[in-house]
């Protein structure tokens, strides 16, 4: 645990399921709305290993929405999601399955870019595909596919 000097309020917001572990990360948001990351290191967002990472919005704004890709070992789809230290340090990512990207692509109202790249993964049915999936108007839901 980092130390800290900042009294945070988290309010939970959501727990994305790990396929292996069963529980995944913990997406909290603090009293000045911001939302943090919480791993199995720690009960809170500040309490675990790295300290409290706080989601880089304009990052993920900036690249045009989450990044995923089918290449994370034995876990399908996964999501790298960029993430600034308490310290306000930036170049870290904390990951995500398919059920949290798309959580925080709704709350974010951002798209997922998926990248498929079969020379990473033989699985894969095409070959250095991206695609571009936003949220349906009409139901909020990830059924809309646009090729980037």
């Amino acid at each position: 645990m980092i130390p800290t000097k900042v009294k945070y309020k988290w309010t939970h917001l959501y727990t994305s399921r790990d396929p292996i572990e069963g529980k995944g990360n913990r997406i909290y948001q603090d009293q000045t709305k911001r939302l943090a990351i919480a791993d199995n290191s720690g009960t809170l967002p500040h309490t675990t290993d790295d300290g409290a990472l706080f989601i880089d919005i304009t990052k993920i704004e900036a690249q045009g929405g989450l990044l995923a890709s089918d290449y994370w070992p034995g876990q399908g789809l996964g999501c790298s999601v960029p993430v600034i230290t308490e310290a306000g340090e930036d170049g870290y990512f904390a990951g995500f399955g398919p059920d949290g990207a798309c959580w925080l692509a709704r709350q974010l109202k951002v798209p997922i870019i998926v990248e498929v790249d079969r020379r990473k993964n033989p699985s894969a049915k095409y070959v250095a595909m991206k695609v571009r999936i936003k949220p349906s108007k009409a139901s909020g839901t990830y059924s809309e596919f646009e090729e980037c």
